[in-house]
């Protein structure tokens, strides 16, 4: 803004229309616009030729420099934030027409722009015009399209901004921000149960690292009838020995616990529930120090056919054979099907504790059915603590029968009588044993060695500092006598 043609300032302390620049209010409108707001400094430097001598605050208080600025209230578009679902389809912003009222109707240009979320492929890039009345208060609606896409993804967002206005007193400064909620994505968060057959399961941090001192429980559910869920991991990175993810086969931390998870032991490829409501329900516990990147895991419902039971047995040594009985539980199947069987060693061998098997069994198609099995028990004459193996149920000629289940078979010593209050054994080939067993006795015998180790060695140094003693009581006297005769 130019300032010319100033009178020459002759008189000393000199205030009036000589000593005022023209007037600024365009210059400040043109600062509000650009987000000026109360409270906030303006900065005017004057340049140009010529010379003008003027009183500074510094110098005197009474002559110091003074901006007046008239205002009056400008009627201001504002535009609020919103929060869309990405399955939602669209998001609907609403732009309001505060402050003063206009002469006259007017018209407010926007564009989308930009944030973390893309137009083309989170939502469809739209640029458009709003008309007012003029009248403070009004209001006027923006829709953008949100594109639903497959990827697991973070909150992303993007923003409205306004470009231009017809008239040049009206505040088209704010902005509208919409938060895209990814619909693929489910978060482990402490107390809540989520419904879903698709997305993917991450721990507390998402695509980051969770977080220290964290103690979390979730329920996931199918949203599907007669479906059980299924979990597929992708990755997982939980540290070993500290952190832990539990998983139940149910809604609740009381249902019967699949496993313990960490890196040390990491969960299977797959986790299907099999109870009856199919949820499956997350137990995470960190420490003080050190996060992992956690864990990933595909979502779907696996429809709920045939489910196949079997029992976990105990069996004497001696008794020869060991009985397994699978049942069909579940809906009806469509017909007659087949499911086969193989053990598998745990601390029991086969060939030395048991039999190796496999096989076949056949059921006629309807919920309730029962076949049983026999495995050969090998009775080896070796004193042993219980030992366990598994019977695997492999495949089926009906691919919807569910065949997660497994037994354990524990196969107790018989070569061994372990002594019990209260208890009369008639035998005369066994071998008696404390109320503690194998493991009692050989924690007894070690502390036993150890025990004798300890005391030779106390007898050792006893028997040394005994015989440097008299040498020491000597050594000290003679000394004695030296410093007497000194």
């Amino acid at each position: 803004m130019a300032w010319n043609n100033i009178p020459a300032w002759n008189t000393v302390g000199q205030v009036g229309p000589n000593q005022q620049t023209p007037n600024l209010s365009a210059i400040v409108q043109e600062i509000v616009d650009r987000g000026w707001s109360s409270g906030n400094s303006m900065v005017f430097v004057i340049t140009g030729s010529g010379q003008r001598t003027a009183e500074s605050h510094d110098g005197s208080s009474s002559g110091a420099p003074v901006l007046t600025i008239e205002y009056s209230t400008a009627p201001v578009i504002t535009i609020d934030d919103i929060t869309v679902n990405e399955g939602d389809g669209t998001a609907t912003f609403t732009a309001t027409h505060t402050g003063a009222n206009t002469v006259g109707v007017f018209t407010v240009d926007y564009t989308t722009v930009n944030g973390t979320a893309s137009s083309g492929s989170d939502y469809t890039a739209t640029t458009g015009t709003l008309i007012f009345t003029g009248t403070s208060g009004v209001t006027r609606s923006i829709v953008v399209n949100i594109l639903d896409d497959t990827e697991v993804e973070n909150l992303e967002n993007f923003s409205i901004q306004f470009t231009a206005r017809s008239n040049p007193t009206v505040i088209i400064t704010d902005t509208g921000t919409a938060s895209i909620v990814d619909n693929d994505t489910k978060i482990i968060t402490n107390g809540v149960t989520d419904y879903s057959c698709s997305g993917a399961l991450f721990d507390s941090g998402g695509t980051g690292n969770y977080s220290n001192n964290e103690n979390l429980i979730y329920t996931l559910c199918p949203d599907t009838a007669n479906t059980d869920i299924k979990l597929d991991f992708n990755s997982f990175d939980v540290e070993s020995g500290y952190d832990f993810l539990y998983v139940y086969d149910g809604t609740t931390t009381s249902a019967t616990l699949i496993g313990q998870y960490h890196n040390g032991n990491p969960p299977p490829s797959t986790i299907t529930a099999t109870n009856a409501s199919g949820c499956l329900t997350f137990r995470f516990t960190s420490d003080y120090s050190v996060t992992g990147a956690g864990w990933e895991a595909s979502i779907s419902c696996q429809p709920r056919g045939p489910r196949m039971n079997i029992e976990d047995i105990m069996v004497n040594e001696g008794a020869g054979t060991a009985i397994f009985t699978v049942t069909h539980n579940g809906p009806n199947a469509t017909g007659p099907f087949t499911v086969n069987y193989q053990t598998v060693n745990g601390t029991a061998s086969s060939g030395s504790d048991y039999t190796s098997t496999t096989g076949t069994l056949s059921f006629n198609g309807t919920s309730g059915d029962t076949e049983s099995f026999t495995v050969a028990i090998n009775d080896d004459g070796i004193i042993e603590s219980n030992e366990t193996f598994t019977i695997q149920l492999t495949s089926s000629s009906d691919g919807s029968v569910n065949l997660a289940d497994t037994a354990i078979a524990t196969i107790v010593d018989d070569d061994g009588i372990i002594m019990t209050n209260g208890t009369t054994v008639n035998t005369c080939s066994d071998t008696f044993l404390d109320p503690g067993g194998l493991m009692i006795i050989a924690t007894t015998r070690t502390s036993y060695i150890l025990f004798a180790l300890i005391l030779q060695i106390i007898t050792l140094v006893w028997i040394l500092l005994a015989s440097m003693l008299p040498m020491a009581i000597s050594y000290i006297f003679m000394k004695g006598l030296q410093h007497l005769a000194h």
